[in-house]
């Protein structure tokens, strides 16, 4: 089986890979980025943007590798992994199966309910980072509930 944090490592390399030639998208340090200027030149025109540095003062960056998430919080913290049908797993039942897992197309968790309970022990999770400037708008407060 592939090691702790196999695909987060694989996905920073990404990440930090430069784009091909063919792909074009800005790269912008957010100290230099205001909200007006991420709105008109890039969220207006659905013009790709990098905005770098947003995560290096966040507690995450470095209390949010995968293992330590599994030790501060494997059996205390339930995700839904599916919305619709409210389905939980713990993050250490989730640890297990990322590891296990052979699936072409793995489970995903996907909570849209995560960090509202201020009473859950997940609630600490959303003290350890923030929401960029340029992402507060909540998309999903113009969308009327519907059964």
């Amino acid at each position: 089986t592939r090691g702790d944090g196999y695909l987060w490592k694989k996905l920073k390399k990404r990440l930090e890979t430069a784009p091909s030639p063919s792909c074009t998208a800005d790269r912008v340090h957010h100290s230099k980025l205001s909200t007006e200027d991420f709105d008109t030149k890039y969220e207006i025109h659905s013009f790709p943007v990098i905005i770098e540095g947003l995560a290096d003062s966040w507690p995450a960056k470095e209390k949010w590798k995968f293992g330590r998430l599994v030790d501060r919080f494997g059996d205390e913290v339930e995700f839904r992994f599916d919305d619709h049908y409210g389905e939980l797993i713990t993050l250490k039942q989730y640890a297990e199966y990322i590891k296990t897992t052979t699936d072409d197309c793995p489970l995903g968790l996907y909570d849209s309910q995560f960090g509202e309970d201020t009473e859950s022990m997940a609630f600490q999770l959303t003290e350890e980072y923030s929401t960029p400037k340029y992402f507060v708008d909540d998309i999903f407060r113009y969308v009327e509930d519907s059964e």
